[in-house]
């Protein structure tokens, strides 16, 4: 009586087809859609802003500059001392000169021959 199968088959063919051709209307169309598509980031940006930034009940809240825990500023700080003090010892710290000829061993040998 009645035919659903191919009739479902003609559909998902059309749809198959129109598929198909999305990839080259982006490219025909490039320029639009990349406006459509900053479009869209602007008004989600806008909408997070605004439901975040103009609906807080607590104003408070905005001028709240959270600030670092003394602590951990000290425990820094000594470490920051700590770190200093070691690179100065090495700083003063005297290394042999390895590769200097030495006088003494070069005026002997000339002696010597």
């Amino acid at each position: 009586m009645f035919d659903f199968n191919n009739q479902n088959n003609k559909r998902l063919k059309r749809i198959k087809e129109k598929i198909s051709t999305l990839p080259n209307l982006l490219v025909d169309k490039f320029g639009f859609f990349l406006l459509l598509l900053l479009s869209l980031a602007l008004f989600i940006t806008m909408f997070f802003f605004q439901h975040y930034y103009f609906q807080v009940k607590d104003k408070d809240f905005q001028q709240y500059t959270p600030g670092l825990n003394d602590k951990v500023l000290e425990d820094v700080l000594r470490e920051w001392q700590a770190r200093e003090e070691f690179s100065k010892e090495i700083e003063e710290k005297e290394y042999p000169e390895l590769f200097k000829e030495k006088i003494t061993s070069s005026s002997n040998e000339g002696e010597e021959r």
